[in-house]
């Protein structure tokens, strides 16, 4: 019994040491509760947010920085995966839901935060072959030829 008591102590410890979970805002708005994890949310990666609601709902969709993303359902009720532009600079910001309901559009604003990342500059050499394609007027159209 005495041998097994640290071996306890130690499994407690170590179960209770786990990392700390992702930050979420969590915010309620009649019967629909709405849910963002910040765990991805830096320049270059995304927003998962989470929609539960008691009652069935219309189309719902979580507008950007201008994009407009719609929610898929999952079994643990609807989903979107939002990105964040890597030109995005780090701070708060705010996410929009917009759902059709019983009554109408609705839109909920969500407070979130962009976690600041730098990435390190590049740079990308063309070879000389591929310069002269640059000085051409049609430069524009044939970029994917660069």
């Amino acid at each position: 019994m005495r041998r097994l008591l640290p071996v306890f102590l130690i499994l407690i410890v170590a179960l209770g040491a786990s990392p700390l979970p992702a930050q979420t805002v969590v915010k309620r708005v009649g019967m629909v509760t709405v849910t963002i994890d910040q765990g991805l949310a830096f320049p270059g990666g995304l927003f998962v947010v989470r929609l539960l609601s008691r009652r069935g709902i219309g189309p719902v969709v979580a507008s950007f920085d201008g994009l407009r993303c719609p929610f898929f359902a999952t079994r643990h009720g609807l989903r979107a995966l939002v990105p964040i532009r890597a030109t995005l600079p780090g701070g708060p910001t705010t996410l929009g839901i917009e759902l059709q309901a019983r009554r109408g559009r609705q839109r909920i604003a969500m407070p979130a935060v962009v976690a600041a990342r730098d990435y390190p500059p590049r740079s990308v050499t063309l070879p000389d072959d591929k310069r002269s394609l640059l000085m051409q007027p049609g430069a524009v159209r044939q970029s994917r030829q660069l």
